[in-house]
Formats: C-alpha cells, structure tokens, sequence
C-alpha cells in the first residue's frame, strides 16, 4: 500500500484504507479496529498517537457551492489520543498533546496541549504535561 510506518506500529482488525500511498504514521502509533481511512489527500501521523475502535480520517471533501470534490491535507501531531469513534475531517490539523472525547467529530484545527469532545469538537480544557517525562512516563 505504500504506507509509511515508524517503529513500533499497532493496528487492530478490519482497518479500511481507500488509497496506496498518502498516509504516514510516526513512531509507536496504534490504530483501533474498525478504521476507516480515505487518503485522497497526505495523512501525517505524529510518534505516540491512539486512537480507540471507530476512528474515520477523511481527507477528501467538497465545494460547498460547485460540489467540486478536492482533496485536503490532515495533520496530527505528537502524543495525540483519540477515544472511540473519532472523525477527523480534511483541511484538519491536531495539535501536539491532545486527547479527542469518544464520538467527536473534528472539523477545525485543534491547539496543542487539551481535550476536546463534541460534534462539532470544542475545547474542554486544558493539559499540562510539564513535569511529566513524556518518553519513560512509568519510570518513577
């Protein structure tokens, strides 16, 4: 398919990926069962990323006036973790250290470092992960 991987990549059963190429996932990513993606456009995938059963990425879309379809990028960031049923929409870009709510649909950018939940995704608030060493957070 032409994907490209970092090391320590996850993935779950009955994942649907619509195109060869276009995607990329950094290092230590996992991906849910029942993933759908449509890679018209680059998916970016940043190191340590979840994401629970359900997730859609949808990087085609169309002109709201002409109908035209077009294609538009996705790009998520580091540490980001999406619960059940997430749907990220094209055009969309996700911050560094974010968690996204079970269900949500995220159809703007999202900043670095919160939660956001809801349809439309809104931010909830904050995350501080300061004093958190976030390559060995077990190592106490």
């Amino acid at each position: 398919m032409n994907i490209q991987f970092g090391n320590k990549f996850y993935a779950g059963q009955n994942i649907y990926i619509k195109n060869k190429g276009n995607l990329r996932f950094g290092n230590r990513c996992t991906l849910g069962s029942f993933a759908r993606i449509w890679n018209y456009a680059p998916i970016t995938i940043g190191d340590d990323f979840m994401s629970a059963g359900g997730l859609t990425l949808n990087s085609g879309t169309h002109d709201p006036i002409t109908l035209e379809p077009k294609a538009m990028e996705i790009n998520i960031g580091n540490r980001v973790w999406c619960a059940m049923n997430v749907t990220i929409i094209a055009g969309v870009t996700i911050g560094h250290d974010v968690v996204i709510g079970a269900g949500s649909v995220v159809v703007k950018d999202i900043p670095n470092g919160c939660i956001v939940a809801g349809v439309p995704a809104k931010k909830i608030r904050d995350i501080d992960r300061t004093n958190i060493d976030l390559y060995n957070p077990f190592d106490t």
